[in-house]
């Protein structure tokens, strides 16, 4: 059985259904992945123990100077600490989720994970 205490776990809800998966750097690579379509409302997140990282997709038509839309909204907690931020673009979401799946579980970060910023 999958449990957090264990291990981080990457969680994916679009609204047609909820995947959970081990969490790793190529998981949530694949996850915010520039070509991979992700809808407003998807809620991603990270689990491991009593830390969690939320992203929840926004519907924005907004888009920066290297024409990035920016989509996300990120909420981080620590046990009954939480914290938010955003909107953020797709590729600082990713660098948020990669780092958190780096500290919870360093050994992610094997010689076939990528790991550039």
């Amino acid at each position: 059985m999958l449990r957090p205490e264990n291990f981080p776990l990457l969680r994916i809800c679009d609204g047609d259904g909820e995947r959970i998966v081990p969490a790793s750097v190529t998981a949530v690579e694949l996850v915010f992945d520039p070509g991979a379509a992700i809808r407003a409302g998807t809620e991603i997140s990270l689990t491991g123990g009593e830390v969690s990282l939320v992203a929840v997709a926004l519907e924005t038509h907004e888009a920066d100077t290297e024409a990035e839309v920016v989509q996300f909204m990120l909420l981080s907690i620590s046990g009954e600490h939480a914290s938010h931020a955003g909107p953020l673009r797709r590729s600082e979401a990713l660098r948020q989720f990669r780092q958190f799946v780096l500290t919870a579980l360093p050994e992610t970060a094997g010689q076939n994970e990528r790991v550039s910023p």
